[in-house]
């Protein structure tokens, strides 16, 4: 490559000096296209002298130029090159790029706007990333096989640095830079942005865009940005292409459907010292969004804002790994989501920090749901849920979630769900050396729930467990007050004594009561006792009902609940009923209260606390007295509220 130079010395003198740097000289009506090269310009004058010649050749000594005089310089004035085009293109010209002797397209500052294929073996190299900028409008029509228009595009073994590139264009893909195929393609210190701010519906915008099979992206302290367009990806990489990226940044902004920072299809991405940010004021925002694909995040800061539904990432049939890094969400107008994992994924979270906000519909840190026998860890994480509306710290369907040594947290400001942990149909955990709280339950058994979930050496608070199905089976667990918890995982225990047909009577929706004065439809097995005024006022009787409970249990609260029918419909019949203790004496532990209200169910109760310190029997002990021998009182039955801790 033949290097021209602005004379400013005696011909004789430029033509020693040149020789001897190895330097073409041009006859004179070349001068008006001389090449001015900053790097021979020593003393930074915008000339090269005769001494500066001088210096150069003596640093050079006899080792040659070691830019091997393959070194363009693209230049609004004064260079060898008006455009990158007309750069690019004597490179094409010449053939001769390789691994041994490759390119270097030197572009210095200003703006340039054209759209440039960059040769394989070339290294595009600006004069930083404010001040050297190439833009635009390019785009690919709907029908365009793999959209291969941007920017800048490049080929195998090309690299692009110090620069910023632009796409504003108006087709239906539209890309700041894309690597077509190849392999080791290299982006160093450079800002992709994709701009469809304003544009109307059905356009796609991507920052940087890496796809077909065999494509490998590195890159390193880079800037990658799209906003606007129906759909937008800061980095979007598919069909089998790899993306390596270390100590850069990704943002997203206001899609009219999605919004992603980042988009994988059947590829693999890999990120290290990464942020990315994705937010929209009304649609779909998702930092990562991963289909059929390999994911592995470190050290990385994940957040995603606004929009209907929100997540730091969504993983479908993906394998994704999160180490040492955080997950923010803040959500909009519909469900919120810190990691996602669908229809066969595998997850491996650890040393990490997710925490989700908002989120009108609901929130949750963690959800699986459809992975069944794949691996899914979480480790030394904390995970935390706070929404207006439901929140949940792990959602588990048709999955299993092994946790361990973590911190799971949900709170339900609106009190309508607080779950930590919620096994929905075919979901189950193995907890170990981990806390769960939920501001309603720890955790919540679906009627579908797995029924071999285990939870090991752990603090269940707030809120403990609630099942409807399944099974859930707790070892050295305890509550956030260090009491240990039975094996079912709850110390709370409802005993309800059973009516003469062996089914619970209380209040119950259903149950067809007959009319006084005949009551001959209330029927004995609707009640535990049943009590009406003789032929004489003031008849009286007395019905004892008989519990036992292990020593060790703790009664909270007792309730007694009675039917009272009249034929005026005025109450004419009082209930008492009392709590007592029988060992050696019978000793009144308390009274539950008295019923006389008005027609229909009633109940009474009082909080105790009372420990029980051995197998003694228990009783409660009610009376009737009516004074109209048209009433009566069917005794429906108690409710008796206690804990018990232990093994």
């Amino acid at each position: 490559m033949n290097f021209v130079f602005r004379v400013t010395a005696p011909a004789a003198v430029w033509l020693v000096v040149a020789l001897s740097l190895g330097l073409a000289i041009v006859a004179a009506p070349a001068l008006a296209q001389a090449v001015y090269n900053p790097r021979y310009d020593v003393n930074g004058d915008g000339t090269i002298s005769v001494v500066d010649l001088q210096i150069v050749a003596a640093a050079w000594g006899t080792s040659g130029n070691p830019y091997n005089d393959r070194e363009l310089i693209v230049a609004k004035e004064g260079g060898e090159y008006l455009t990158v085009g007309a750069a690019v293109a004597a490179i094409n010209a010449a053939g001769n790029a390789s691994a041994g002797s490759p390119y270097v397209v030197r572009v210095l500052p200003g703006s340039y706007v054209e759209a440039v294929t960059l040769p394989s073996f070339t290294h595009l190299l600006g004069s930083g990333e404010e001040t050297t900028i190439i833009s635009s409008t390019v785009g690919n029509p709907i029908d365009a096989l793999n959209f291969p228009t941007a920017t800048l595009v490049l080929s195998d073994q090309s690299r692009a640095s110090q620069l910023t590139v632009v796409n504003a264009g108006t087709g239906y893909v539209n890309t700041a830079v894309r690597l077509r195929s190849g392999n080791g393609a290299t982006l160093t210190h450079l800002t992709a942005r994709a701009d469809g701010t304003g544009q109307p519906c059905c356009r796609y915008y991507f920052g940087l865009y890496v796809t077909d099979a065999g494509a490998v992206l590195q890159g390193e302290m880079l800037r990658l940005h799209a906003q606007g367009g129906l759909q937008n990806a800061a980095l979007y990489v598919a069909e089998q292409a790899v993306a390596r990226l270390r100590e850069s940044s990704l943002t997203a902004q206001n899609g009219d459907a999605d919004t992603r920072g980042i988009e994988v299809w059947g590829s693999a991405v890999e990120l290290d010292r990464i942020s990315i940010e994705a937010e929209s004021s009304n649609t779909n925002a998702r930092a990562i969004e991963a289909t059929d694909s390999q994911v592995t995040v470190r050290n990385s800061t994940l957040a995603a804002a606004g929009g209907y539904a929100t997540a730091g990432a969504t993983n479908i049939n993906t394998a994704f790994t999160l180490s040492n890094s955080s997950v923010t969400v803040l959500g909009g107008i519909g469900q919120s989501f810190g990691i996602q994992a669908l229809d066969d994924t595998g997850l491996e979270i650890e040393n990490s920090v997710i925490v989700v906000t908002g989120g009108d519909i609901g929130v949750y840190g963690i959800s699986s749901v459809s992975n069944y026998d794949r691996a899914l860890r979480v480790h030394h994480t904390s995970v935390d849920g706070t929404g207006v509306g439901p929140a949940i710290g792990l959602s588990v369907q048709d999955s299993v979630l092994q946790v361990t040594n973590s911190e799971i947290r949900a709170l339900s400001n609106s009190g309508i769900t607080g779950y930590g942990i919620h096994n929905a149909t075919g979901g189950g955990v193995r907890v170990d050396s981990s806390q769960v709280r939920g501001s309603i339950n720890a955790v919540w058994n679906d009627a579908g729930a797995r029924a071999d979930s285990d939870i090991r050496n752990s603090v269940l608070g707030w809120g403990l467990v609630h099942v409807d199905g399944g099974a859930l089976t707790c070892t050295d667990v305890s509550d956030d007050q260090d009491r240990r918890l039975n094996k079912q995982c709850n110390p709370t225990h409802l005993l309800q004594i059973l009516g003469a047909a062996g089914q619970p009577v209380f209040r119950s929706a259903g149950i067809t009561y007959g009319n006084a004065p005949g009551l001959g439809n209330w029927g004995t097995s609707l009640c535990l006792g049943f009590a009406t005024g003789g032929a004489n006022d003031n008849a009286g009787r007395r019905l004892i009902y008989p519990f036992s409970l292990p020593a060790g249990a703790r009664i909270t609260q007792i309730i007694t609940e009675a039917y009272s029918a009249t034929a005026t419909g005025v109450m004419t019949s009082t209930l008492a009923s009392r709590f007592f203790g029988s060992g050696s004496n019978v000793t009144q532990i308390g009274q539950i209260g008295v019923i006389s209200g008005p027609f229909g169910w009633n109940t009474v109760g009082q909080t105790f606390d009372v420990t029980l310190d051995d197998w003694r029997s228990y009783f409660i002990q009610v009376d009737f007295q009516t004074t109209n021998n048209m009433s009566g009182t069917c005794i429906g039955g108690h409710r008796i509220a206690y804990e018990l801790y232990g093994p």
